[in-house]
């Protein structure tokens, strides 16, 4: 067994705006009496689904996670070079993705509520080395399933299904 220590990753640092740093990098209150450390939760659910993109850490207004070398989903060019196999995979694993933060569990996650990404869309979708990737994981957020009550953009998650159902159309 590989020892983890010893493994070189190679870091991307992404820079946040002070506001989400700061909701990121504290023990955040997300609704009454419900205090949560945003990483702890990340890191469980990327133990949860791993083609979420690995963060290491939090610092100075950065976000440090696992670099990634492939291309994002909205690159219509590298997308249609791929063959109909691939591109039926990669539907099923976006859709896959997206349906597993519907079943994810958490101490600090309630009964009406979801571990969501709120910016699920191509551009947020990598291609690397043969598997689907979701990356932006400062977009994951708690939220409470009643629509009227969250900030879930499903517009997003739609037009994510209907672009990847187009990407068929450039299949032979």
């Amino acid at each position: 067994m590989q020892n983890l220590n010893s493994i070189e990753f190679h870091e991307y640092r992404k820079d946040i705006d002070p506001q989400t740093f700061s909701y990121l990098n504290g023990i955040t209150l997300d609704g009454p009496n419900n205090h949560f450390s945003w990483l702890e939760v990340f890191k469980d659910y990327w133990l949860y689904d791993r083609r979420v993109v690995n963060v290491f850490r939090l610092e100075n207004n950065k976000i440090v996670m696992e670099k990634l070398d492939g291309f994002t989903l909205n690159n219509k060019d590298e997308v249609n070079k791929l063959d109909v196999k691939t591109k039926r995979y990669i539907i099923n694993e976006v859709f896959d993705i997206y349906n597993k933060q519907w079943n994810f569990k958490s101490q600090y996650i309630k009964d009406d509520e979801i571990w969501c990404h709120r910016d699920f869309k191509l551009a947020n979708l990598m291609y690397v080395k043969g598997k689907v990737r979701l990356l932006d994981p400062e977009a994951f957020r708690i939220t409470n399933l009643a629509p009227t009550k969250n900030m879930m953009h499903y517009g997003k998650f739609f037009e994510t299904y209907i672009k990847l159902m187009c990407m068929m159309e450039n299949s032979s």
